[in-house]
């Protein structure tokens, strides 16, 4: 016959599921496994960013490119470091993303998802000046020397002043930009560095069809980038890129698709 002791035993094995150390041993495994499966659904894979190169020089449409890459779905921002202003913001959708500058000057560039962050800087130099541009002025300086007729250079205007209208129609006729964009870049420090009164006799007197810039630049980022039309529009007008005027924009995303 099982003892009185025995049975107590028996019982106590059976229901040890019953004792309070076992649930809390439950309580604790399930804790820890939820914890990390939460951190790793949270931190994710590690960031990279590898640049295709860390500089570049603007060309001739006044436009420098530089390629990256990093975790697709990653958010990047491109910070000017001139005047800490943010110029681009985006999320990346292949992993291998392109970045398109208009200004020379320093940048810095950040990749970031969950709170882990990555950056590489960037510089973008002002174009230089080949042997088409030296004898284009040269051809111009010539042109102005014997046409004593014309109003835009006549004795009363002094070279400088010249110089900057001279430029400003090149920007117009090979880069199509906008008339902010060109007085930007013959004011700014990194590009042509006019005064504010040569810039502005450059802009008042330059002969520029501005409809037809903003529709020839519409153009080549629908043939070159394969943006979509109000991607486009908004580049025109933006105040980090083209800066056309709304009404120009309107115009060349009218004309867009005209043969």
């Amino acid at each position: 016959m099982e003892s009185r002791s025995e049975r107590h035993r028996r019982k106590s094995r059976k229901q040890f599921y019953k004792k309070w150390w076992f649930w809390l041993v439950i309580v604790l495994f399930i804790f820890i496994f939820f914890k990390s499966v939460s951190s790793t659904k949270d931190t994710g894979p590690d960031i990279f960013l590898d640049l295709d190169k860390s500089s570049a020089t603007l060309n001739k449409k006044i436009e420098a490119n530089i390629f990256f890459q990093t975790n697709k779905g990653n958010k990047y921002k491109v910070l000017d470091l001139s005047n800490n202003e943010q110029i681009m913001s985006a999320k990346t959708k292949s992993g291998y993303e392109g970045l398109t500058f208009s200004k020379a000057g320093k940048y810095r560039l950040t990749v970031s998802r969950n709170g882990i962050k990555k950056s590489k800087h960037i510089t973008i130099k002002p174009r230089k000046m080949d042997i088409d541009d030296l004898l284009a002025d040269t051809d111009t300086d010539s042109s102005d020397e014997t046409n004593n007729t014309s109003d835009s250079t006549n004795s009363g205007v002094s070279k400088e002043y010249k110089a900057a209208l001279n430029k400003a129609q090149s920007y117009s006729d090979d880069m199509d930009m906008s008339k902010q964009g060109i007085y930007d870049q013959l004011t700014s420090e990194y590009g042509e560095q006019f005064p504010a009164d040569a810039a502005q006799y450059a802009i008042d007197n330059l002969k520029a069809d501005y409809n037809a810039n903003a529709l020839k630049k519409a153009k080549s980022y629908q043939d070159d980038q394969d943006m979509s039309t109000e991607g486009i529009r908004d580049q025109l007008v933006s105040e980090y890129g083209e800066q056309f005027t709304q009404d120009e924009a309107n115009y060349a995303i009218a004309h867009l698709n005209d043969e």
